[in-house]
C-alpha cells in the first residue's frame, strides 16, 4: 500500500491547482445586475449574468453553480428564464437552424449514419421510419413531412461546443454527451419515458413545451423509490402519468434541468421549428460504482486469505431444491470480512476511486491546452528540479501497477487524454461505423433525452 500513499499525495498536490475555466462571478455584483435578479424572481426565473462561454456550467446556467447545486442538483427541475435570445446563439452561431445541418450534410461533414428519426403523432407511442434514410436529402424530406431529427455528438464538428463539453467533463468529472434535436413546428418526436443521466436542456431556436413528471400513477414502487434509477425507461402511457409538476415553454436561450428519473415529453408550439441541445452527464457515476470497485478489490484481497472462498459449491446446491444454507452462512462471513477490511485499510476506498477516474480519463473529451501568449517552450524531458502547472487535474488520473519484483518500490502509471480522439468522443468508434440505433457505450441515452 505504500504507492497508495504516495499516490495520494500527489493527487491531494493537483487538487490543489484550479480547473480551467472556473471562474465565478464576483459576489459584490453591479447594482444594476442585482436588480435583474430580483426582477427576474419576480416572473418566476432565475436571471443571467454577462456570457463567460468558457466557464462551463456556470455560463450554462447563467448564475453560480454551487446555489444550484443546493437547490435543484438531483432533486427537481429547473427552469431559467433566460429573456436573451441569442444567448446561447453567440456560443453556438452554427447551430441554430435547420439551414445550417443541411449546409453540413451536403459538404459531407455530418454523415445520415449520424442523425437518428422519429416521430410521436398519438403522444404516446414513438415511430421511426422505414426503411431509414439513407441520404441528406432523404432526411431532409422526412423532416418537412413532420419527423423531428436527433444529431448525435455534433461536438464532433461544433468546435465552440466541443470546447464547452470539454470544460463541463472538467467541472463534473464524469462524461458529457451532447444532442442536437431539430423538431417541425406542432410536432412530437419522443414518447413520455425517464433517463438514466442528469438532463440540461439548451433552447437555441423555436419553443418547445415540457411536461416533467415525478412518476406513473400504476407503479408497485412508492414516488421517492423512483428517483435517480440506473437505467432508462421503456415508452410510457400518457394516461399512467401522474399530474406534471412543471410545464414549462421554452423559448431561445431558456435553459431546462431535470434530474434523471424524471419522466419528460415535448412537442414544439408555434410556426417555425424548435431545435435545441440536451447535454447529459453522471450516467454510472454514483456511489454505486464506488462500492462496486472497493468490492472487487476487497474480494481479490480475501481470495487469497480465505480458502473458505476458494473451496468448490457443495455438490447438489444448485439443483431443484438444494439447500443453499451453507453459502448462506459464507455470504455473511465474507461480507463481514470486507466491512473488516474496508474500516482498517481507507486507502482500498481511494484506490477504486482512483479506478473510476482512469476510466473516466481514458474516455473523455480531449483537453483545452493552455499556453501563455507567445507560445511555450516544451522540454524533451521533465527534470526533478522543474516545476510543472497542471490548470487542469482532471485530465490525468494515477493508477497503482503491481510490483516486477518484490524489492522494487511502490510503481503507478500516469494516465491521460491528450491522444483521445474527438471524432470518436462518446460514440465507442469512429462516426461511421457507428450503429444507427446507439447501441455503443456512452449512446444509451442518445434516443432518450429529448
Amino acid at each position: 500500500m505504500a504507492a497508495l500513499a504516495k499516490i495520494n499525495a500527489m493527487r491531494k498536490k493537483m487538487g490543489n491547482t484550479p480547473v480551467a475555466g472556473a471562474k465565478r462571478k464576483a459576489p459584490d455584483a453591479a447594482g444594476a445586475a442585482k436588480k435583474k435578479v430580483k426582477a427576474a424572481a419576480k416572473k418566476g426565473g432565475a436571471a443571467a449574468k454577462p456570457a463567460r462561454p468558457l466557464e462551463g456550467l456556470d455560463w450554462m446556467l447563467g448564475y453560480e453553480k454551487e446555489t444550484f447545486v443546493k437547490e435543484h442538483w438531483e432533486k427537481q427541475g429547473l427552469h431559467v428564464k433566460r429573456g436573451d435570445k441569442g444567448y446561447y446563439g453567440k456560443l453556438l452561431p452554427g447551430l441554430g437552424s435547420v439551414e445550417a445541418l443541411w449546409e453540413r450534410m451536403e459538404k459531407g461533414e455530418v454523415a445520415p449514419s449520424r442523425i437518428n428519426m422519429f416521430r410521436c403523432r398519438d403522444g404516446s407511442t414513438k415511430e421511426t421510419p422505414e426503411p431509414a434514410p439513407q441520404t441528406w436529402q432523404e432526411i431532409k424530406a422526412l423532416f418537412e413531412q413532420g419527423w423531428s431529427m436527433q444529431w448525435l455528438q455534433p461536438q464532433h464538428e461544433d468546435d465552440h461546443l466541443a470546447k464547452l463539453v470539454a470544460v463541463l467533463e472538467s467541472h463534473f468529472g464524469s462524461l458529457v454527451g451532447v444532442n442536437a434535436y431539430l423538431t417541425p413546428p406542432n410536432a412530437q418526436g419522443l414518447a413520455p419515458h425517464y433517463d438514466d443521466v442528469e438532463v440540461f436542456v439548451m433552447q437555441l431556436s423555436g419553443e418547445k413545451k415540457w411536461s416533467l413528471h415525478k412518476s406513473t400513477a400504476q407503479t408497485p414502487l412508492p414516488a421517492e423509490q423512483q428517483t435517480l434509477p440506473r437505467f432508462t425507461s421503456c415508452d410510457l402511457q400518457l394516461d399512467l402519468l401522474e399530474k406534471a409538476y412543471m410545464t414549462p415553454t421554452l423559448h431561445s436561450g431558456d435553459l431546462l434541468y431535470f434530474p434523471r428519473g424524471t419522466i419528460h415529453w415535448a412537442p414544439s408550439v408555434g410556426t417555425v421549428p424548435s431545435i435545441h441541445l440536451t447535454v447529459s452527464t453522471y450516467q454510472r457515476n454514483c456511489m454505486y460504482e464506488v462500492v462496486q470497485k472497493v468490492f472487487e478489490e476487497t474480494m481479490a484481497m480475501l481470495w487469497n486469505e480465505e480458502l473458505y472462498l476458494r473451496k468448490g459449491i457443495p455438490m447438489g446446491m444448485t439443483a431443484l431444491g438444494g439447500d443453499a444454507a451453507p453459502a448462506q452462512k459464507a455470504v455473511a462471513k465474507c461480507l463481514r470480512s470486507v466491512h473488516e477490511v474496508v474500516t482498517q485499510q481507507p486507502p482500498l476506498v481511494k484506490l477504486g476511486v482512483d479506478q473510476i477516474a482512469g476510466d473516466f480519463v481514458a474516455c473523455r473529451h480531449p483537453p483545452l491546452f493552455h499556453a501563455p501568449p507567445g507560445g511555450a517552450e516544451v522540454p524533451e524531458m521533465i527534470k526533478p528540479e522543474d516545476k510543472v502547472v497542471l490548470p487542469d487535474p482532471s485530465v490525468l488520473a494515477l493508477a497503482e501497477l503491481p510490483p516486477e519484483a518484490e524489492d522494487e518500490g511502490p510503481m503507478f502509471s500516469l494516465l491521460h487524454c491528450v491522444n483521445n480522439a474527438r471524432a470518436t468522443h462518446m460514440m465507442g468508434k469512429a462516426p461511421d461505423a457507428a450503429p444507427k440505433d446507439g447501441a455503443e457505450e456512452g449512446e444509451e441515452e442518445d434516443e432518450e433525452e429529448e
